[in-house]
């Protein structure tokens, strides 16, 4: 009993002798420490929620670019502009895919620096990388269509060329056909003077006009001067007489008089008939 009443008061002196305002402020620095760590926590897991929410928004720019570029590439007449565009697409797309594989491997590293385990995040950086790889593989695809795209465009370009030059050397047949139809020869003069050019020749003995013929195999046509029949309807002659030698219908012409003893022009008043038999015509005048 003696030892007892002499233990009591040696822990009342012990327990007075206590300081409990340290433990009071111990508790609360270690409670302040964990209130700064819980919201340090917190800021961090709200940084990754943040890019984790601003990549998949990337990723959804990346989406609808190449629905943009699937959507052009459909239509197999495009224009140079359109494929200039469709390429402009590709490297945004491009340079997007690059950009996020950045964000991720950084946010990646910065979770394991962080020294937290937190499975949710894990799981969905996991899953943006996962789509990343999709995004390459439909990068990839996207590059490849558009490789035949242009090897398709180029080889409807040499096939557009080579049908302009074909239609080109059509054109150049019609055209020198046209012009070979619609072009004809004449040649005005004496008898004398178209015997002497080798365009007219004696036929049993010189008696006349009636005498003289064109001649119909080697007959020199250096001299005849070329027109085009469409446009050349009037030859002026200035002549006394004259007398077509090669064939048209009289129907086809008139001979145009001042006068009685005066011609001044040949008109040809149908020039398909009047040159139906030959393009060639000769006129025999007396001046």
């Amino acid at each position: 009993m003696k030892k007892l009443l002499f233990i009591i008061p040696v822990v009342l002196l012990f327990t007075a002798c206590h300081n409990y305002q340290a433990d009071v402020a111990q508790k609360e620095s270690e409670k302040q420490e964990l209130i700064v760590s819980s919201d340090q926590k917190d800021s961090t897991i709200s940084f990754f929620i943040n890019e984790v929410n601003d990549i998949e928004i990337n990723l959804s720019s990346i989406d609808s670019s190449k629905r943009m570029v699937s959507t052009s590439t459909a239509n197999p007449e495009l224009r140079k502009t359109q494929i200039v565009r469709i390429n402009e697409n590709i490297e945004s797309i491009k340079t997007l895919v690059q950009q996020n594989k950045a964000r991720i491997a950084a946010l990646t590293k910065k979770l394991k620096s962080s020294g937290y385990k937190i499975s949710g995040l894990e799981k969905l950086i996991a899953n943006l990388n996962l789509q990343i790889v999709e995004k390459d593989k439909q990068l990839a695809e996207l590059n490849d269509k558009i490789t035949m795209l242009n090897t398709t465009i180029v080889n409807q370009n040499n096939r557009i060329a080579e049908l302009n030059m074909i239609n080109t050397e059509k054109q150049q047949i019609v055209d020198n056909q046209r012009s070979e139809l619609n072009t004809a020869y004449y040649i005005i003069g004496t008898s004398k003077n178209l015997i002497a050019k080798g365009v007219l020749v004696k036929e049993g003995g010189f008696i006349g006009l009636g005498k003289s013929k064109v001649m119909k195999d080697n007959y020199n046509s250096t001299g005849f001067t070329q027109v085009d029949i469409t446009q050349t309807t009037t030859l002026p002659l200035d002549t006394k007489d004259a007398k077509l030698i090669t064939t048209h219908p009289t129907s086809s012409y008139t001979l145009k008089h001042t006068d009685k003893k005066h011609i001044s022009a040949l008109v040809i008043t149908d020039p398909t008939n009047f040159w139906k038999a030959s393009k060639y015509l000769v006129i025999v005048v007396d001046k």
